[in-house]
């Protein structure tokens, strides 16, 4: 009898609920993903590695909660003025203005590109 494998434990989508997913795949197949996630997310990767503050997890909370800081310090259980000064520190990393929606939608696809780009190839 075999085992579960993570692999089973995921959910199954169909290719047209991928969404924003799709494109992400496409950047995959073209081998280009690794370079987009580079090219926006990388002094906040360098800062994360050789720091204990881990900046990552608090720009992913704040763009998943639409750029809306009161919602997104709820989220991450972090007072608003430790927040503003985190989100302060990644808009100084990355050199951009997190106020603005072209930039935050760059960053929440390279967040979700990231995700593709560090899971271990699953086997089939």
């Amino acid at each position: 009898m075999y085992g579960k494998s993570t692999a089973s434990r995921r959910p199954i989508y169909r290719f047209e609920e991928l969404g924003l997913h799709r494109l992400i795949l496409r950047l995959q197949e073209l081998s280009e993903l690794p370079q987009f996630v580079e090219s926006e997310l990388g002094p906040l990767l360098e800062h994360d590695a050789r720091s204990s503050l881990k900046l990552i997890p608090t720009l992913r909370g704040y763009l998943e909660n639409g750029a809306n800081k009161s919602a997104t310090a709820k989220a991450i259980h972090l007072e608003r003025r430790s927040l503003y000064h985190r989100l302060d520190k990644i808009s100084n990393l990355l050199e951009c203005d997190l106020q603005d929606m072209e930039t935050c939608t760059r960053l929440f696809i390279a967040l979700k590109s990231l995700d593709l780009v560090r899971r271990p190839p699953s086997r089939i």
